[in-house]
């Protein structure tokens, strides 16, 4: 059997001997030779038995590797004695002649004692070799493994069900067992146990060692006889339950690391398992596994329905809050648009009746989008009114909102709010602006559109500091309109990472058109300019102008 000889410069020089087709040297733990070495690839170069002999191919790492001193670009064949390179390691091919690669290799000093493991195998080769033909096991395993697995997608019903057929297919089992990987931190305490005859013990012991190399490396194990094999040392229970021969599945999934494995006993002498026995489990645990991948999709979708569910909820919540139409002012028309980015946003919009038939329309936008921007935004909702309700005038009654803010928003958090205050009598708007976007106004007789209140304009409410807010007034005239929105109409971007702007909100508005169609008309030109792009913050704008 052809040997490696490993020096990494530091620490006892260690011995691998080759016992498979594949051996892979390289950084990742799963790795058959790990060399912890930052600089070497987590899958560095390979080393494979052909039937010809063993050659060494390096998996495209970054660094590269050495044969003889010499760069490797192609797969070559080993000689004895043959030098590779890999970084800071040396490894030394030592070729004692191609012999049996069923038997299991081990670092220097591993095993105390000689080891009975008849076959240990890669079980992706199993399967890929009993693809190629359909022995009778493996068709009646796969008639009694199927029927089951369509059954449910509860594994503590299913597990036990497959191994009653699996003591079906081999009826000389007298012990089985399914672990999965998640429970090796809890003393490989199975998923499902089964037991023949009398003498039952309610915890069968467990090989840690080959769980662990079954599991880890994805590989099949058949032992002759488990009594006497090192790696099945158990104390005195294999004696004490006189097992004679023992075979390991691992169940593969569609991951790296295989989700568990299953392990069949019996304590016949005369019927131990064969390497046919092993090919046929390798594919019941296969079938196993892709259950497994079914079951944990299956958790991961109803997971995600009932997060969607959640998220509906909250959105019918949160448009609770909003307006649903806009309110109708003699003299005045009014529109509004609204659109989340997560189902439930951040951003806020309102119109608030006062007592002296003045109107407050509001406008804010939360740092942050989904539903803890949601939460902070019904908030904002009910405070807006209360503190309308409470102050003489609308900068006393931002002042007290920002104060009643900055206890709720989270640590760095803020809200961009502007609120305006329309007297429908006299035509007069008084503006507070928090850290808002100023309000657009469009003046018919000047044909433009210009912001608002920009000396005036403060920090967003929340941000800590006690803040005094001053008003600035406009008086509107026929045709003249106002226009408020969040950032996440000017920071629309498209396909280039370009952002849509405040300009062309400008431009758009400026056009003499009604408040509903200039509205419809911004809608429209960001789907163009955004061209399918994801919408990636709450949108909100609001328009309202004096009639002729």
């Amino acid at each position: 059997m052809a040997t490696l000889e490993i020096n990494t410069g530091e620490g006892p020089v260690k011995r691998f001997e080759i016992n498979r087709r594949e051996v892979v040297v390289g950084r990742h733990p799963q790795c058959d030779v790990v060399l912890p070495d930052t600089t070497v690839s987590r899958r560095h170069a390979r080393i494979l038995c052909e039937k010809d002999g063993y050659y060494i191919e390096d998996l495209a790492s970054q660094h590269g590797t050495l044969l003889n001193s010499n760069e490797l670009t192609a797969r070559q064949q080993l000689i004895d004695r043959d030098q590779i390179s890999i970084r800071d390691t040396t490894i030394t091919f030592f070729e004692a002649g191609i012999g049996d690669l069923n038997s299991i290799g081990s670092f220097e000093g591993q095993a105390e004692r000689p080891s009975t493991v008849l076959t240990t195998r890669s079980a992706s080769s199993v399967l890929e070799r009993t693809r190629q033909g359909s022995p009778n096991e493996k068709l009646r395993a796969l008639l009694e493994i199927t029927s089951i697995l369509g059954t449910s997608l509860d594994k503590q019903q299913i597990f036990p069900q497959i191994l009653d057929g699996v003591f079906r297919i081999f009826p000389q089992s007298t012990r089985g067992y399914i672990v999965l990987a998640e429970s090796l931190e809890s003393r490989f305490v199975p998923q499902a146990v089964k037991q023949t005859g009398d003498d039952r013990t309610p915890t069968p012991p467990i090989s840690r060692t080959i769980a662990e190399r079954v599991i880890s490396h994805g590989e099949a194990i058949l032992s002759s006889d488990a009594g006497e094999d090192s790696r099945f040392n158990m104390s005195d229970s294999i004696s004490m339950l006189n097992i004679r021969s023992v075979m390991c599945a691992p169940m593969l999934g569609s991951g790296v690391k295989p989700y568990g494995m299953i392990q069949i006993e019996t304590n016949e002498t005369n019927q131990h398992f064969t390497d046919d026995d092993l090919d046929v489990l390798v594919n019941v645990a296969n079938l196993a596994g892709q259950f497994v991948d079914h079951a944990q999709l299956h958790e991961t979708q109803l997971q995600f329905d009932r997060r969607q569910r959640d998220l509906e909820i909250a959105q019918q919540v949160q448009l609770h809050f909003l307006p649903e139409h806009p309110p109708e002012i003699p003299g005045y028309q009014v529109s509004h648009y609204y659109k989340a980015a997560d189902g439930v946003g951040g951003d806020y919009f309102g119109y608030i009746s006062l007592p002296d038939g003045r109107l407050a329309i509001a406008v804010g936008d939360v740092a942050g989008k989904g539903v803890p921007a949601a939460l902070l935004m019904a908030r904002l909702c009910s405070d807006i009114r209360y503190c309308l309700a409470t102050q003489l005038s609308s900068a006393d009654a931002i002042r007290e909102l920002d104060q009643l803010m900055t206890g709720a928003v989270v640590r760095g958090g803020f809200i961009t709010f502007v609120l305006c205050v329309l007297n429908p009598a006299t035509h007069e708007v008084v503006i507070v602006n928090a850290g808002h976007m100023p309000p657009l106004w469009r003046r018919a007789a000047t044909g433009s559109a210009e912001g608002v209140g920009l000396a005036e304009a403060h920090p967003p409410l929340g941000v800590g500091a006690t803040q005094q807010y001053n008003e600035t007034s406009i008086q509107l005239a026929p045709n003249d309109a106002v226009f408020l929105y969040t950032d996440g109409v000017s920071e629309a971007t498209n396909g280039k990472q370009e952002l849509y702007g405040t300009e062309r909100i400008e431009g758009l508005f400026a056009q003499p058109h009604t408040s509903e169609k200039t509205i419809q008309f911004i809608i429209d030109d960001v789907s163009a300019f955004i061209q399918g792009t994801k919408q990636a913050d709450d949108i909100c704008m609001l328009c309202f102008s004096r009639e002729d």
